[in-house]
């Protein structure tokens, strides 16, 4: 169902076989539950070239879930409003709600955009956020795999509450999100194929070490840090791990604020960007 739902947020229309457990009924609820009711109507064939085979008109959610229909049947999904053609990578800040004491705390546009380059994600990635703060990588990611999922955890009560309104905002079916301290929890989560850290509550070695034990084969583990004291507790973690390969980038981004008829940079703090992946054995691919 999974598949069907990440299907229905990219296309125009739908054909899909059902069985007893999948039901026609079963597939509104599903949009029922997603707020898709409205998206889309629904027709139902049933057994096709059988002589009590069985065609309904175009029908509405609300009126597929009331009925049921005989087995064998095939679904046609036809979207009856527009697609959302959202950006996919480099979302303005301003388009995301943030807790702002001084300065949004959000993962800066330009930033966002080269770790979730060097998260290396594919169309079915699993990836995990970890100290989501507003949840843009989570988000962003979340758009680029819509065939995989993307599991995030926050500690902070005002911040989750923040990643719940950004998340109502972009029509996502794939992406989940949880309110605590990792790793708690994280046992839960499906292995990552790939894995963010953007904040670590302060066990960043343990934090280090379960993800790289969860990461699938050719995954990538990225973290952010703006400080050099958890830089160097990165660096000297991965050091302990054969067949890791891991570099790091440092980035300042400033950006033009116009002064009288004129322009200036103003510079944002400079972030450590860390990439680990585990090299891949030859013989094994």
């Amino acid at each position: 169902m999974r598949d069907l739902l990440s299907d229905c947020k990219t296309n125009e229309i739908i054909a899909c076989y059902t069985s007893p457990k999948n039901s026609p009924a079963r597939i509104a609820q599903m949009l029922n539950c997603e707020k898709m009711q409205d998206q889309f109507q629904m027709l139902i064939a049933s057994r096709l070239t059988k002589s009590d085979e069985q065609l309904t008109a175009w029908l509405s959610v609300d009126e597929v879930i009331k009925q049921s229909y005989p087995n064998p049947n095939l679904v046609i999904l036809k979207r009856i409003k527009p697609l959302i053609n959202n950006v996919l990578i480099g979302v303005s800040d301003a388009e995301y709600m943030q807790r702002k004491p001084d300065k949004g705390l959000i993962t800066k546009q330009e930033i966002r955009a080269v770790s979730l380059a060097k998260l290396q994600l594919r169309h079915n990635s699993i990836v995990w956020d970890i100290g989501a703060g507003s949840g843009s990588i989570g988000l962003e990611a979340a758009h680029l795999c819509p065939k995989g999922r993307v599991y995030a955890i926050e500690k902070n009560t005002a911040d989750f509450e923040i990643i719940l309104q950004n998340m109502a905002k972009s029509s996502l079916s794939n992406y989940h999100v949880e309110q605590g301290k990792a790793p708690d929890g994280l046992d839960a989560w499906e292995n990552a194929d790939a894995i963010f850290i953007g904040g670590s509550g302060g066990n960043l070695t343990g934090l280090i070490e379960l993800c790289l034990s969860r990461l699938n084969i050719g995954g990538t583990l990225v973290m952010n840090f703006v400080t050099i004291e958890n830089l160097n507790v990165a660096i000297e973690t991965l050091k302990q791990f054969k067949k890791l390969e891991w570099h790091f980038i440092q980035m300042q981004i400033s950006r033009s604020k116009p002064i009288l008829n004129m322009q200036r940079l103003e510079a944002e703090n400079p972030v450590f960007i860390i990439s680990a992946s585990f090299i891949k054995d030859n013989n094994n691919g």
